[in-house]
């Protein structure tokens, strides 16, 4: 099944756009969009979605045709009604380096989640836990990208009902999936192929694990639809350098327009397919929902825990306002999208008491929209008024 090609636009970039609720109310109807989520649900009823359990950053770019389950790091894997949804046939577990710290013998770097794991010592030793220091502590299981996918794969793995799953690193610069390891339960045994043995991550030493740059696995031994990720993959990431040809300069310090808090699986786009269309534009947070007698809810605590991450990128783009070289400068949009606009309206409202989001509202020029979306469509959008709330 062929994708949706992306929008030919060549080389818009994030400042061009005007993101208004009419705006993407209008993208979420648009012919490109609806094409888009037409193959989605294709996709669903043939059993072939890709399951992507990805870092919230901005600059990763999942793989085409699948669900993307963003949260800082990748470290948190759905819950196993998702892992094991059988309309998907494969599950991914995506963390993300910067490609210019490939550098043989050291841990590669440029994913701010774990960056921030690396102060561990300095976060739980007399900082209060909450905020996005609460949720590095207790979610993120490591500093190191390689072994944080490899975690996040096995926990998938045991979820997945006997989905192969992938372990991997993204160069957020090129695009490119580097494949790192493979785990299957097969018969209540998981088989997995690995880069790193177990020692390498107990006796953990960066100069043995780096010793050749990225410790990839040979894609030869993958199941072929775990390969076709990787054949879509360097796809999709061509067509994307051949519309910004200054792709690595773009990439190389995160400024997404957008923060997006959603509790919608889709991928943004098949769901905003023009807004998402320029890369590094949206820092996606999801959040669960469960089914109850009385409907869809998000559980108290998976939404404190997306509270907890908004104090990332919010908290960025208030220490950075004004300097445009800065992660997070020119970050003026918060979305919540759920399926009903009464409980969009109640996260905002809730969001809004933190003082990462308040301080970040007082800047010129911020706006939180909040919208209702249903089977990937938006039926309800508007800008959420802080005041009035």
């Amino acid at each position: 099944m062929n994708e949706i090609p992306f929008p030919r636009d060549r080389g818009r970039l994030q400042e061009s756009l005007i993101i208004t609720p009419q705006s993407i109310y209008e993208d979420n109807h648009s012919l490109a969009t609806g094409a888009a989520r037409d193959q989605f649900n294709g996709r669903r009823e043939q059993r072939k979605l890709r399951g992507v359990v990805r870092c919230a950053d901005a600059r990763e770019i999942v793989p085409s045709g699948g669900i993307s389950i963003g949260n800082i790091s990748g470290a948190c894997p759905p819950e196993k009604s998702i892992a094991a949804d059988k309309s998907l046939e494969s599950l991914i577990a995506m963390t993300h380096v910067d490609g210019d710290t490939i550098i043989e013998g050291k841990m590669p770097t440029g994913c701010g989640g774990l960056g921030e794991k690396e102060k561990d010592e300095t976060i739980s030793s007399g900082r209060k836990m909450e905020g996005i220091a609460k949720y590095v502590l207790e979610k993120i299981k490591s500093k190191d990208p390689a072994i944080q996918a490899l975690l996040t794969a096995e926990s998938l793995a045991y979820l997945s009902d006997g989905k192969p799953v992938l372990a991997a690193i993204q160069d957020h610069l090129d695009l490119t999936i580097y494949p790192i390891g493979f785990m299957q339960m097969i018969r209540g045994q998981m088989r997995t192929i690995s880069s790193l043995r177990i020692e390498d991550i107990i006796r953990y030493d960066p100069a043995n694990i780096y010793k050749h740059g990225l410790p990839v696995i040979d894609e030869r031994d993958l199941p072929e639809e775990l390969r076709q990720i990787l054949v879509d993959n360097r796809r999709e990431a061509a067509e994307i350098l051949s519309r910004y040809p200054n792709l690595r300069e773009l990439q190389k310090v995160q400024k997404p327009r957008i923060v997006l808090v959603t509790t919608d699986i889709r991928s943004a786009r098949v769901k905003m397919t023009d807004t998402s269309s320029i890369p590094g534009g949206i820092f996606k947070i999801h959040t669960t929902r469960r089914k109850l007698s009385d409907g869809l809810v998000i559980p108290e605590a998976d939404f404190e825990q997306s509270l907890d991450q908004l104090e990332y990128p919010l908290g960025h783009a208030v220490d950075h306002f004004g300097d445009s070289n800065e992660s997070f400068s020119n970050t003026d949009v918060l979305i919540f999208d759920t399926g009903s606009m009464d409980t969009s309206r109640k996260l905002a409202t809730e969001a809004k008491e933190r003082p990462s989001v308040d301080h970040w509202l007082h800047l010129p020029d911020r706006k939180i929209i909040i919208m209702q979306s249903n089977a990937g469509i938006i039926n309800d959008i508007d800008e959420f008024n802080p005041l009035a709330a």
